[in-house]
């Protein structure tokens, strides 16, 4: 972490830190006997933190105790976060030319066509470039990245450089708002994806009707399936529509188990396949139940609403918001 935090030492010095942070000092021959390693490595590892200003002479100088981290350590951080601002707003200012530059003379800056394995990259690649937002479509029929692929912790999207690292699954600094539709939903696994994202407190909305594949970063950049074995990326004006498309289609979808509903999240969850058109056996295999089971839930859900159809049962579940 010292070495993260532009302090140049490695984890052995960080160790003696830690140790000298538990009692009012260290000399090399206690440190040594704590840590399991010779008194000259420590006695490296202390002359470096003094060096950094991490450790100090305590007592009658045999002892080095450990200067406090908001001390030693609070002015790097406070450098590192203003080169990181001003590298921001560099970075901000050549997009922003680049651009300009293109869009004056042509559409080459606007439209860009992406074909085969390099989607994948590409989808991975705008994700990590997104700085505030990333609002998507989900849909299983995609022959591109198959979703089963995608939910699977180890996959990494093909084409990615060797210095490009796969972003976590989900970034805690961004804020996601997912659709997806009943292609998505019958994909294995798909639930427990959802959960997930659910539990990172992002947005998800579900839409009767099929997606197309569309994804939006910033609101500035958009990438469109035009194909089955091509994408096209948008910028500009462009990616404005595909956000304006997004907006659309948003509004018109319903809540995947929203806060508050007065039934247990399981059922609700069991509603809201059911409304995507699942049929009974899609259902039980996407829960992990029978298709007895399903049935048996959803005649007691029907039994609670007080009606006899699940065409019924669909009405009132959404006038009373349990979807």
């Amino acid at each position: 972490m010292l070495g993260d935090l532009g302090a140049r030492l490695g984890p052995d010095d960080e160790a003696v830190y830690r140790l000298a942070m538990t009692g009012p000092g260290i000399s090399p021959e206690g440190g040594a006997a704590v840590l399991g390693r010779s008194a000259d490595e420590v006695r490296g590892s202390i002359d470096r933190l003094a060096d950094g200003g991490l450790l100090v002479p305590a007592g009658d100088g045999a002892l080095w105790a450990a200067t406090p981290p908001e001390v030693a350590l609070g002015p790097v951080v406070a450098r590192s976060r203003e080169r990181l601002r001003r590298d921001e707003n560099v970075f901000a200012e050549l997009v922003e030319a680049y651009h300009a530059e293109r869009s004056a003379t042509s559409l080459e800056g606007l439209v860009e066509l992406v074909e085969g394995e390099a989607q994948a990259a590409r989808v991975t690649q705008l994700e990590i470039g997104a700085r505030e937002s990333f609002c998507a479509f989900q849909t299983g029929a995609n022959t591109v990245v198959p979703v089963a692929a995608t939910l699977d912790p180890e996959w990494t999207p093909p084409g990615l450089g060797p210095d490009t690292q796969r972003p976590p699954a989900i970034r805690g600094d961004l804020a996601y708002r997912l659709v997806v539709d009943a292609y998505y939903l019958q994909e294995p696994g798909a639930l427990r994806k959802l959960d997930d994202w659910l539990a990172a407190g992002q947005e998800i909305r579900v839409s009767d009707e099929a997606l197309p594949k569309v994804l939006v970063a910033d609101g500035s950049v958009a990438m469109a399936k035009v194909a089955p074995d091509a994408a096209v990326v948008l910028r500009g004006p462009l990616a404005g529509l595909a956000q304006a498309l997004f907006e659309a289609t948003w509004r018109g979808a319903r809540p995947y188990l929203p806060g508050g509903a007065e039934i247990p999240a399981e059922d609700a969850q069991l509603l809201q396949l059911m409304l995507a058109g699942l049929t009974d056996v899609a259902m039980a295999k996407q829960l992990g139940t029978s298709q007895r089971t399903v049935q048996r839930r959803l005649r007691a859900l029907m039994d609670s609403a007080h009606v006899t159809t699940r065409v019924q049962l669909g009405w009132y579940a959404l006038r009373h918001r349990w979807v």
